[in-house]
């Protein structure tokens, strides 16, 4: 095991985590955004691996939930009600057994019967070999244990009333603000000669890290991310956190802006796709009042193509969204969709195990490796999150609800990745029947007041 130069602002994260449960869930949320980082490389299948930032502070939640549930068995002490087990919380854990379960049964079930593409290729290189069980199934199952127990803690914190829906928006708007600054000194480090820390921001040696991209002599940025697509997806949810839920037009612009610059087709068919689902959603119950947002958007959008049309000579809107499925990018990606289709074909639709394959986005992933009982149940659970937010009339629930829909609309367009821990960070709190706490948590669990202090409910009616 391995130290990087991540893991000194890791363990002050850590330290801070561990004051109280608040703390805990700020300090994830802050983490999800450093994607690219590890504060440790492990030895593993030959190679260092990394463990994101966000599921490695995952024991310091363990940690918060074991001492909570030991509290409640000390005598004399009033215990905590039971957890309840609604109906988004079982289709989680049924969609994590099917997982879990696929990954370690399914390559052996249909050895040699499917052609997959392997996990570790790139999908330009448009290798596919027979289908065999191997390491990554257990790396990914143990991936999905994680995304459950993280939005299982976030789901009972709530339920406790330990924590409220603004404080983990609140881990969500810090961690873009970071990343934020780091993203905007990558493009200056790129074009005045300054150094990019790459071993602190891009610490995580087991996965390929793509921070000196260019397009158009322009530097592609990525931020805390390994590559800008991942960055356009965490990016796009704390847009509709920002600007579409709280109207923190403040942090919304320049979030707004890091998408444009990014060069990445992720961001503007998402950025797209997320403000049409906006208006629909909420021109019937305020009207006109949503109009100047989208005005100013659009007036955004207009000077960035006329940049584009004027520096660029139109390259980015040309190759980035025009011509972006014509050239040998798209074919990639639609050869590896091809190939996930038929590895979910040759195994009759139970899939080939999550981890023995990938296409170019986790709709097709899903079904090439979790069969139509995962997708079944993955579709079940996050409809049913979304309907239910949908149904909260206040800022917080409307930032939840935009911000699981930016990155449910990225991942099902380009991002094939499970191990995303601001996703299940989301799920867990659109999985409570608690999705707003009007009372602020007493102090009795001994919370530090540094942080507590700073959050403040968002919950006033639009």
């Amino acid at each position: 095991m391995v130290f990087t130069e991540f893991s000194p602002f890791f363990l002050m994260m850590t330290i801070v985590s561990l004051c109280s449960v608040r703390h805990w869930v700020i300090m994830t949320g802050i983490a999800s955004f450093f994607q690219a980082a590890s504060p440790i490389l492990i030895q593993g299948g030959g190679r260092m691996i990394g463990i994101p930032p966000g599921y490695v502070l995952l024991a310091v939640g363990f940690w918060h939930f074991g001492k909570i549930c030991l509290e409640d068995l000390t005598p004399g002490k009033q215990r905590r009600a039971a957890i309840v087990i609604n109906g988004r919380l079982f289709t989680l854990i049924l969609y994590t057994v099917i997982g879990v379960a696929g990954s370690l049964f399914l390559p052996r079930l249909f050895e040699g019967q499917a052609q997959i593409m392997p996990p570790g290729l790139g999908l330009d290189s448009g290798i596919t070999e027979r289908l065999e069980p191997s390491g990554t199934n257990f790396n990914q199952a143990f991936y999905l244990v994680c995304n459950f127990f993280l939005s299982f803690f976030i789901y009972a914190f709530l339920q406790w009333r330990l924590i409220d829906l603004a404080t983990i928006l609140k881990g969500v708007t810090i961690g873009v603000t970071l990343s934020l600054c780091f993203g905007f000194y990558q493009i200056l480090s790129f074009h005045v000669g300054v150094p990019w820390p790459s071993d602190f921001i891009n610490s995580n040696e087991g996965i390929g890290q793509q921070y000196e991209q260019t397009f158009a002599g322009l530097n592609r940025m990525s931020a805390t991310f390994q590559e800008p697509s991942i960055m356009s997806m965490h990016f796009l949810s704390a847009f509709g956190v920002a600007a579409l839920g709280l109207q923190n037009w403040r942090l919304a612009l320049p979030i707004l802006v890091a998408l444009i610059v990014s060069t990445s087709s992720l961001a503007y068919f998402g950025l797209v796709v997320l403000l049409t689902l906006w208006i629909l959603l909420e021109f019937p119950s305020h009207g006109i009042r949503i109009l100047w947002p989208v005005a100013l958007l659009s007036l955004i959008i207009l000077l960035s193509w006329a940049v584009d049309n004027f520096f660029l000579d139109g390259q980015i809107i040309e190759f980035m969204v025009v011509k972006k499925f014509e050239g040998e990018s798209g074919m990639s990606r639609l050869n590896a969709d091809m190939s996930a289709l038929d590895a979910f074909l040759d195994t009759y639709g139970f899939g080939v195990g999550i981890g023995s394959t990938r296409a170019s986005s986790f709709a097709f992933t899903l079904l090439a490796t979790m069969g139509v009982f995962g997708a079944i149940s993955f579709l079940v659970l996050m409809m049913s999150c979304i309907v239910y937010v949908w149904r909260e009339p206040t800022k917080n629930a409307r930032g939840l609800l935009f911000g699981l829909l930016g990155l449910l609309i990225s991942w099902f367009m380009a991002i094939p990745d499970i191990f995303l821990p601001l996703v299940w960070l989301l799920v867990g709190a659109a999985m409570s029947n608690d999705l707003i706490i009007r009372n602020r948590p007493s102090r009795a669990d001994g919370t530090c007041s540094s942080i507590n202090q700073n959050v403040k409910e968002t919950n006033e009616m639009y």
